[in-house]
């Protein structure tokens, strides 16, 4: 295969991804369609990076960190931690950023469908509080029980797919960050939101984590 023909391949690939991503809520674009976007882009990623394996170009792609501004809300590493073991990096906070470790490709992918799910997650929290709110019960905690199960959800359903995918990062970036973890001395331990239990609220973050994540994940 010459390199024009492994070039074109690829702005192929790169240009469905792209397109992909610009389906959104914010964009116009329903709910369910912007969930199916998702998952296709991690489906895409598993075929792009076999075509890439197919014509010789892993090797020619570094490993770069990018990074993006979050808010300070506790529940965002767990989810971006989901995220990255699902679509080939790594990630570690830097302040109150985020920063996603690997291939180029892997780390805007993986940034664009945190940001998807990271919205989605807020919104939903935010209308659920509300609901009790208006019922006259205690609010406090709703909304970090609820992440707790959204997180767990999302990680349910995208776990599942990458299973099916045989999605995994790649040895040389798992190897690159940690000679860089341990360079910087960094420590990447658990960042757990302590709530008080409650089913009720963790099963509704549960559940719409889920179905954003696998509604028809694998058609």
């Amino acid at each position: 295969m010459n390199n024009e023909v492994k070039q074109e391949k690829l702005d192929k690939m790169k240009a469905l991804v792209n397109q992909l991503l610009k389906v959104t809520v914010e964009n116009g674009a329903t709910e369910n369609e912007a969930i199916e976007a998702t998952l296709k882009v991690q489906r895409i990623l598993a075929k792009y990076d076999l075509e890439l394996a197919e014509i010789e170009c892993d090797d020619t792609e570094d490993i770069v960190q990018l990074e993006f501004e979050t808010s300070n809300d506790v529940w965002r590493f767990g989810l971006a931690r989901v995220i990255a073991d699902n679509f080939c990096v790594e990630v570690f906070a830097r302040g109150k950023n985020l920063v996603f470790y690997g291939y180029n490709r892997h780390c805007d992918t993986a940034k664009d469908v945190f940001y998807t799910l990271y919205n989605y997650g807020r919104n939903r929290a935010s209308k659920v509080y509300k609901e009790y709110n208006a019922l006259g019960v205690s609010t406090k905690g709703i909304k970090n029980q609820y992440y707790n199960g959204f997180i767990r959800g999302v990680k349910s359903a995208l776990d599942r797919q990458s299973t099916a995918l045989m999605i995994v990062t790649p040895p040389e970036v798992v190897k690159s960050f940690n000679e860089f973890k341990n360079a910087s001395h960094m420590t990447t331990g658990k960042r757990t939101i302590q709530v008080k239990n409650n089913a009720d609220i963790y099963n509704k973050g549960y559940n719409d984590g889920k179905d954003i994540a696998s509604r028809k994940s694998l058609a």
